[in-house]
């Protein structure tokens, strides 16, 4: 029941024999029999049961729902929820009851325990290539390093592995693979636009128009005057 409505469209109606129509659920078998009483005002027959298996129930000890595929259009949803992606969401995350101006928004993951150790054996995924993997962004030489309490700062600098991160060895890879020649390859590569080496990386994204600065808005303006009336410019967004 869900707001006083019978929810799975109980009850069901007789049937002498098991009834499959085009796009649709089927309707199972439901013989006519006497009604059970369950108490005052009160009864049951068959058109109440939901389909269970009797050696699965008494086996378990709980209600397992069996579905039996006769049509390509069956294996299609069976297989639709098998191999169904995971859900995503988008958090936002506040540090006490201080307001950013910028909102900060990290992306998570939602898996289930099946996929959580389908991950862990490292098996293969369905349609899961390539893997996209979310890079650490950091500026250079200002990655996190983690290290503990007992070890020197000095033998913490002088170990290599300290010295690569995902971002680095993405660097890299990119050296090797013929098929990543377009890809950054280093830092230097990211301040090369157009043929310019910039200053900073902030102006080489600028320039490439992935940041939005005052000179979007002032383009905007321009390119608005030439196709609005003053009434239509007052109200632009």
């Amino acid at each position: 029941m869900k707001d006083r409505r019978r929810k799975k469209r109980y009850p069901k109606q007789f049937l002498d024999e098991r009834r499959q129509d085009t796009d649709s659920y089927p309707e199972y078998m439901r013989r006519f029999d006497e009604s059970i009483s369950l108490g005052r005002d009160r009864s049951v027959d068959n058109r109440w049961v939901v389909p269970y298996n009797p050696w699965l129930l008494l086996k378990y000890d709980c209600h397992i729902n069996v579905e039996i595929c006769i049509s390509i259009k069956n294996n299609k949803y069976l297989y639709k929820y098998v191999y169904k992606g995971p859900d995503r969401m988008a958090m936002e995350v506040h540090k006490g009851s201080y307001m950013d101006e910028v909102q900060q928004y990290v992306d998570a993951r939602c898996i289930c325990a099946p996929e959580a150790l389908w991950k862990i054996f490292r098996f293969t995924f369905y349609r899961l290539y390539p893997l996209i993997e979310r890079l650490q962004i950091h500026l250079p030489n200002h990655h996190q390093v983690r290290f503990y309490d007992h070890q020197r700062i000095k033998d913490v600098l002088n170990n290599e592995r300290n010295s690569k991160t995902m971002l680095t060895q993405f660097f890299a890879l990119n050296i090797r693979d013929p098929q990543a020649r377009n890809c950054p390859t280093s830092w230097e590569y990211l301040l090369i636009n157009d043929g310019t080496t910039f200053n900073t990386l902030k102006k080489s994204v600028e320039n490439s128009g992935f940041l939005e600065t005052n000179h979007n808005i002032r383009d905007c303006l321009v390119e608005a005057t030439g196709l609005r009336m003053p009434y239509a410019l007052q109200r632009l967004d």
